[in-house]
């Protein structure tokens, strides 16, 4: 039915998008950042507001952005593993760019 009536298809939007809790959060930012060189003593703060971010963005951010544009906005488990991704590129590159200036002095 859905190829004689493309426009049923096309109009629907199927919210089956549900937030991950807090822990589940903590222990991906651990594991993805196992490898990652960082400070022991601060690892687990940055585990904490990496979660914290991603939460925020679900519980706060999203709910204000529909009110304003009449939009919908879904955080999901992918942007979260994108998030961690991009820090640990953020991170590479402004560690190579203070060992370059290090180098010059």
């Amino acid at each position: 039915r859905c190829q004689n009536f493309p426009g049923l298809v096309a109009g629907c939007t199927i919210d089956w998008f549900f937030s991950w809790p807090n822990e589940a959060l903590l222990a991906v930012a651990e594991h993805v950042l196992l490898n990652v060189q960082l400070p022991e003593d601060k690892k687990s703060s940055i585990n904490d507001i990496i979660g914290f971010v991603h939460l925020s963005v679900v519980s706060r951010f999203s709910p204000e952005f529909e009110a304003k544009y009449k939009r919908r906005n879904f955080a999901t488990p992918k942007n979260f593993l994108d998030f961690l991704a991009s820090y640990m590129r953020f991170l590479e590159q402004h560690r190579k760019n203070l060992d370059m200036m290090s180098t010059r002095l």
